[in-house]
């Protein structure tokens, strides 16, 4: 096990928990340990938990956050690999057979009128 000073670790430790954004280098310059003491620190059993429980409050407060905004669920989703249900469009085929025989904009006017009577408003 790497020798590690007690102060230093329970700092690490903290920082993890409540989901420090800093990058793993400011950590151990703002600790002022060596970078590969981080590398090792983050693979005892105590960093692993601290830094799920990092995790878990983060995602929390992007829940409570976000609690009726529909972009925190997609980017949640997006995060765990989950792609959110993407729009498909139809075309009508009556309208591509207007199209085809009618134009564009004469078309969409057929479609419009479609089903009205000729005595209804336009």
């Amino acid at each position: 096990m790497a020798v590690y000073k007690k102060q230093e670790f329970k700092a690490f430790i903290k920082a993890l928990k409540f989901g420090s954004m800093a990058h793993w280098i400011d950590i151990a310059r703002a600790l002022n340990v060596e970078e590969n003491t981080i590398t090792k620190w983050k693979q005892l059993p105590e960093a692993q938990q601290a830094i799920q429980d990092g995790i878990d409050q983060a995602f929390a407060a992007m829940e409570q956050a976000g609690k009726k905004d529909w972009r925190m669920w997609e980017a949640k989703l997006k995060m765990f690999g989950i792609n959110p249900v993407q729009k498909i469009e139809f075309s009508d085929p009556r309208e591509d057979l207007l199209k085809q025989y009618m134009g564009n904009s004469n078309a969409r006017k057929a479609k419009d009128t479609e089903g009205r009577s000729s005595s209804d408003p336009a």
